[in-house]
């Protein structure tokens, strides 16, 4: 498949990146259990409105939920898969936002930050 050069590929829209996300979270939610707290957080996300506006409003709470749910002392293989991918998401959404959208990218990078942390720890 052909790819055009960097400098001449067109940064998605904010609608396609939000969406892109949204199915990332549900890969990251579907590698957990049914019942497990961290599954039922994310599949909350899923439901999201691709609205901007309204994901500057649950990022920081997002953050402290990935610090708290996704602690190693209590992790198995499968929720450290899950923050993992959570880092991945939430980092390559941050990435493609316009700079519109820069405070909303400071927050999906801190998701991604708070996660990426977790799963250093938990594979040492």
């Amino acid at each position: 498949m052909f790819k055009p050069p960097a400098s001449r590929r067109r940064a998605p829209a904010v609608a396609d990146t939000l969406f892109g996300l949204l199915e990332d979270l549900q890969v990251a939610a579907w590698l957990l259990p049914a019942g497990d707290e961290l599954r039922a957080y994310l599949e909350l996300l899923t439901g999201m409105p691709l609205d901007p506006d309204a994901w500057d409003e649950v990022v920081a709470p997002w953050r402290s939920v990935m610090l708290e749910l996704a602690d190693p002392s209590s992790a198995d293989a499968m929720r450290i898969a899950a923050a993992g991918a959570v880092a991945a998401a939430t980092a390559r959404a941050a990435r493609e936002l316009p700079a519109a959208q820069e405070a909303l990218a400071l927050g999906l990078r801190a998701v991604a930050r708070a996660s990426s942390v977790r799963v250093r720890r938990a594979v040492g």
